[in-house]
C-alpha cells in the first residue's frame, strides 16, 4: 500500500474503525483486501459494505490508480457493526452511537459477565466512614432501599455499600430522579418476587416438595453458604439483561428522533 493516502473521515466512520485501547495489541496496519476478499473475510456481501460506506459507516477506501483496496479499519468498523446488529441495534442507532462517541458506553454495559459466582461488590473497605449525602439517604429510604431509621451513620454494611452505589450513579451524571425511580422499580418487583417465593415454598409447593426442602436445610453450612453467591448470579445476569434492554429500547429512541 506503498504510496497510496488513504482518505480518513472524522464523523461516524471514524469511532466504528477506532482501534483497541490496549497498546500490547498491534495494529495490523499492512493488511489490504480488494472488495471480494474483505466480503469474505467478514462474512458481509459487497452490496452491503458499501451500503455501508455510502451511509457514512466506513472509512473512505484507499485509490490507487483504478485500484480499491480496504485495510485494518474497514475489517474492525464491519466486525463492530456485526457486533452490533448481533446485539439488535439498527444501523441507525449505531450511526447515531458513532456520531456521538458512544460505543464504549455500549460495550462496557453489554460486555460479558465475569466468570465464576462471585459478583464485584461496591461495599465500603473497613473502616472507611464514606461521604454519604443525607438527602438522598433519605429519598433512599422512602423509596424503600434502606430500612434503618437513624442517620446514614447506622446504615448496616449492606445498606451502606447500596447507598454508595446509588450515590455514585448520581455523581457519574445519571439524574437523581432517575436513579431514585430505578431503586423504587427494583424494590417494588423484588418485594414481589419474594412475596411470590415465600407464598410459593410455604404453599402450593410445601407438600411436593417437602423433601427436597428438608434435605436443603440439612446440608452441610458450607454448601448452604455457597448458595447466595449463585442464586446473586442468577439475578445479576437479569438485572443486566434489562438493563441491556432498557438502554437499547432508549438509544433506538433517541437516534429515531
Amino acid at each position: 500500500m506503498a504510496g497510496a493516502e488513504p482518505v480518513r473521515s472524522a464523523g461516524p466512520a471514524a469511532s466504528l474503525s477506532a482501534g483497541s485501547a490496549n497498546p500490547a495489541v498491534p495494529e495490523p496496519a499492512e493488511l489490504s483486501w480488494k472488495i471480494d476478499d474483505l466480503a469474505r473475510e467478514t462474512g458481509i456481501t459487497v452490496d452491503t459494505i458499501r451500503f455501508y460506506q455510502r451511509e457514512g459507516l466506513l472509512p473512505e477506501a484507499t485509490r490507487q490508480g483504478r485500484s480499491i483496496s480496504y485495510g485494518a479499519a474497514h475489517l474492525r468498523a464491519l466486525n463492530r457493526i456485526k457486533d452490533l446488529q448481533a446485539k439488535h441495534f439498527s444501523l441507525r442507532a449505531i450511526k447515531s452511537l458513532a456520531e456521538e462517541g458512544r460505543l464504549g458506553l455500549v460495550e462496557v454495559l453489554f460486555s460479558p459477565l465475569p466468570a465464576g459466582p462471585s459478583v464485584p461488590s461496591v461495599a465500603p473497605a473497613a473502616g472507611v466512614a464514606p461521604e454519604i449525602d443525607p438527602g438522598l439517604v433519605d429519598d433512599l429510604r422512602r423509596a424503600g432501599l434502606v430500612n434503618s431509621t437513624g442517620a446514614s451513620g447506622t446504615c448496616g454494611t449492606d445498606e451502606l455499600a447500596a447507598v454508595e452505589a446509588a450515590q455514585n450513579l448520581v455523581a457519574l451524571g445519571m439524574p437523581r430522579p432517575i436513579v431514585l425511580l430505578l431503586v423504587e422499580l427494583y424494590v417494588k418487583k423484588f418485594s414481589e418476587l419474594e412475596k411470590e417465593l415465600i407464598d410459593a415454598i410455604a404453599g402450593q409447593y410445601r407438600t411436593s416438595l417437602e423433601d427436597e426442602l428438608e434435605a436443603l436445610a440439612s446440608q452441610d453450612p458450607d454448601v448452604l453458604a455457597s448458595v447466595l453467591p449463585l442464586a446473586e448470579v442468577i439475578f445479576h445476569y437479569v438485572q443486566k439483561r434489562s438493563m441491556e434492554r432498557v438502554v437499547q429500547e432508549a438509544i433506538e429512541s433517541l437516534a429515531e428522533d
